[in-house]
């Protein structure tokens, strides 16, 4: 499986591609705000009112948190930076002080309308990869992040919407240097706090409906465990299997954590109590099964297998009942990924990859009928909704340099949203 373009894949198996023309600088921290954005050639009355509204003030809505367009096992993010972003020296210091320099959400102009909420995103514009916001009618830029030591990617959000989570890397991929851990970033106050500890892995954070809670991909006591953080910054080991565990997903209502691992076998599908205990298994065919999304009522996860050769997108109960295959079969597809269900849990966004292009596909989650399809021969990544379902916001090379797109649940409206000689991608909406 392939990962975004220009987003690092940390699965050994996975080739990370960046987008053409653009060297891939290797892995980079992310800062992934769960939350969607909105298409068309206009963005609705209801979404965006007519006032502006400072992100401080915007309400705090539960937003879900999924995971980054994961590309097979570990996809994910980097790690952590922390403390107070001042005049501390980047160089020589471990990773937990690495300064992360973020500017204050209440710097954010409001000379446009931004009541529904701000579309957060990754922009190389600067020649560093930061932090960007903006309206989701494509005004009101805003720089979020100034780090020129380090790189970042946008990785979760709280439900509240006020804080992002980042995954911060120091030094070269592959070298002895080479560090990754999570953060906190305040978009009330621009803080940022450590989350865990440094080391070889820190990825995929998933954020429990409380807020306080993180479980994450850790090489803190192996190759690939997985830890849960609470606001102490306590960390407990869940996992303990040689093989790895990854891409983990906190349940709706907090109670269970959806992964995967190898441990039996081939690549499968488990869920697990918060506290690590009551592991079941629920995908037991050939091939691999990975990426594991829940609906927003908990009744289904989304899922990537490979059980028919090429991996396609299916659904099953959260129990692991009635799997049943959504992705179409297309033998030009060489793989479905990044699944997304809408708000109300009725539709599903997902990507066909067919390697040189990339489709966003929207299907009725029930039984996979086609709703809306922007195959061509540019490539389409990334697609988030918008809290009302109506809009879904995606990263598209489709006018040369890789910009941000709106667009409406059924596929209508493309929308331009950002102008930037650099790459604007990984787009996440934040109340």
């Amino acid at each position: 499986m392939r990962a975004p373009w220009g987003w690092p894949s940390f699965a050994p198996h996975t080739e990370a591609r960046p987008w053409p023309g653009r060297a891939h600088r290797g892995l980079t921290l992310g800062v992934l705000l769960l939350a969607s954005c909105r298409s068309g050639a206009s963005v609705s009355e209801g979404e965006v009112q007519a006032s502006a509204v400072p992100l401080p003030a915007l309400p705090a809505t539960a937003l879900p948190v999924s995971a980054l367009p994961v590309t097979a096992l570990p996809v994910s993010a980097l790690p952590v930076t922390a403390l107070p972003v001042s005049a501390l020296p980047v160089t020589a210091l471990p990773v937990s002080a690495l300064p992360v320099t973020a500017l204050p959400v209440s710097a954010l102009p409001v000379t446009s309308d931004c009541s529904a909420g701000h579309v957060a995103f990754v922009s190389e514009r600067d020649g560093n990869r930061e932090i960007y916001a903006i309206c989701p009618d494509g005004t009101q830029l805003t720089r979020l992040t100034k780090t020129p030591a380090s790189s970042e990617h946008l990785a979760a959000s709280s439900p509240s919407g006020l804080e992002l989570v980042l995954v911060v890397t120091r030094g070269e991929a592959g070298s002895p240097e080479y560090d990754e851990a999570l953060a906190l970033l305040s978009l009330t106050n621009g803080a940022v706090r450590p989350v865990g500890k440094a080391g070889r892995r820190a990825r995929n954070p998933s954020v429990f409906p409380n807020g306080t809670d993180i479980v994450f991909e850790s090489a803190q006591y192996g190759f690939s465990d997985l830890v849960l953080v609470g606001q102490s910054g306590a960390s407990t080991r869940l996992t303990t299997s040689p093989s790895g565990s990854f891409e983990p997903a906190a349940s709706p209502d907090g109670t269970r954590i959806a992964f995967v691992s190898s441990r039996e076998g081939n690549a499968e599908i488990f869920t697990m109590a918060k506290d690590g205990r009551d592991v079941r298994r629920l995908t037991w065919q050939r091939g691999e099964d990975t990426q594991p999304t829940w609906s927003p009522d908990g009744r289904s996860l989304a899922f990537a297998s490979s059980r028919g050769g090429t991996p396609r997108l299916h659904v099953m109960g959260a129990a692991g009942e009635k799997p049943r295959a959504l992705g179409a079969i297309d033998d030009s597809v060489l793989a479905d990924r990044s699944a997304r269900f809408s708000p109300d849990g009725a539709t599903l966004a997902y990507l066909e990859d067919r390697g040189t292009s990339a489709s966003i596909r929207i299907v009725n989650a029930s039984d996979g009928a086609l709703i809306a399809d922007t195959r061509g021969t540019q490539r389409d990544e990334a697609p988030v909704w918008s809290p009302s379902g109506n809009y879904l916001v995606f990263a598209s090379n489709r006018d040369g340099d890789v910009e941000l797109y709106r667009m409406r649940a059924d596929g209508t409206g493309v929308t331009r949203l950002t102008q930037s000689p650099g790459a604007d991608w990984l787009p996440l909406w934040v109340r």
